[in-house]
């Protein structure tokens, strides 16, 4: 799919007397000396790359950044503080037993 819309994408901007390389679009009009489309050749791929990096960082590494869990300093919700779990002769560990 997404190559079928690229390739629509070229075939429009040749159709209709566009470039899809900035640099071939850029150079020739320097050379003729006109100048009529030329912030679309230079802004519109830094536009573009501000966008996307905006874009990038709003939803994509905001969605792969790891989850990291916060300790509260009580210990659990009721606020009382918790006793450190040990090991009793059964081998399993409970709280507060020793």
């Amino acid at each position: 799919m997404c190559s079928r819309s690229i390739g629509f994408a070229l075939a429009a901007g040749v159709l209709l007397g566009g470039e899809g390389n900035p640099a071939r679009a850029v150079g020739p009009m320097i050379v003729a000396g006109r100048f009529g489309d030329w912030a679309i050749y230079v802004i519109g791929p830094i536009l573009g790359g501000v966008v996307a990096a905006l874009l990038y960082d709003r939803f994509i590494a905001a969605a792969s950044a790891p989850q990291t869990a916060v300790a509260s300093k009580s210990g659990d919700a009721s606020g009382s503080p918790r006793e450190p779990a040990t090991q009793g002769a059964s081998g399993r560990s409970s709280p507060g037993t020793g």
